[in-house]
């Protein structure tokens, strides 16, 4: 059994799953499974306010 390599996501990103789901009203959830992403990690991201 292979271990999974970690997932590095830049400011840029995070700032585009953010925008998605506050400014377009798309759920944690929906953007996730669009953008094949891990919901916990986003969820994070979500409600930790506007990138820096």
């Amino acid at each position: 059994m292979s271990k999974r390599q970690r997932r590095y996501f830049d400011a840029a990103f995070k700032l585009q799953v953010v925008q998605m789901i506050r400014e377009h009203g798309l759920g944690v959830s929906e953007v996730c499974r669009d953008m094949k992403l891990g919901e916990p990690r986003h969820e994070a991201v979500a409600r930790s306010g506007p990138a820096r």
